[in-house]
């Protein structure tokens, strides 16, 4: 089943069929809200940290997560899962484990912009695009308003077997290739819960033969 979810900052806004539920700490369900109407719960998240998880539950989700994400300003960005040799490209910035991605530029399309920051943030060359991943999205505070930015995900594949150059202006301090099976212990601790659901899909993608076991 399709998931439509809209991270802020490190909780989840999850959009989702009337179903079935059982409480939880942190976890507020909403039934019968309005797109329009989640600006407000954007306020509460902001200053409940209590607030772990908000699911919004409705007869249509795709349409009101889309409604909800065309209600505000919209950044794109793209980057992409790199792997080579069973191992998967990784940088450490700010104290976690991230993707390279970066803004688009406004001549670039999804794919031009992964393959360029790719390059740029890790000094990896040879990319090959090999498939689509499913777009994350996320919610922050800029210029006096909330925006909402959508990062396209490429999976690719390169035979680059030079120095890997970490791009310190943008505040990379390493970059790293990594084994999915050390994901779990080593990856998922220090990165930012949007990009879990990316991983699930990556790891699926390098080792389709392995059961997913990211929790």
């Amino acid at each position: 089943m399709q998931k439509y979810l809209i991270f802020f900052s490190d909780r989840v806004i999850n959009f989702s069929s009337n179903e079935r539920w059982t409480p939880q700490t942190g976890h507020i369900v909403l039934q019968g809200l309005k797109a329009k109407d989640l600006h407000r719960w954007l306020k509460k998240l902001e200053q409940d940290p209590g607030i772990k998880e908000i699911t919004l539950q409705v007869e249509d989700p795709k349409s009101v997560f889309l409604e909800f994400v065309d209600s505000m300003k919209k950044i794109q960005a793209a980057g992409g899962v790199v792997s080579m040799a069973g191992r998967a490209l990784f940088i450490h910035r700010f104290g976690r484990w991230d993707l390279p991605k970066g803004k688009m530029e406004p001549s670039e399309t999804p794919e031009q912009t992964a393959l360029r920051e790719v390059e740029e943030e890790c000094g990896v060359g040879e990319l090959t695009l090999e498939r689509r991943f499913s777009d994350t999205f996320h919610i922050y505070f800029y210029e006096g308003q909330y925006v909402v930015k959508q990062t396209y995900w490429f999976g690719m594949s390169t035979r680059y077997c030079g120095e890997l150059k970490p791009q310190w202006e943008e505040g990379i301090e390493e970059v790293a290739w990594i084994e999915p099976s050390t994901w779990d212990q080593l990856v998922l601790p220090q990165t930012y819960p949007s990009l879990v659901p990316l991983l699930m899909e990556a790891k699926q993608w390098m080792q389709p033969t392995l059961a997913l076991d990211i929790q």
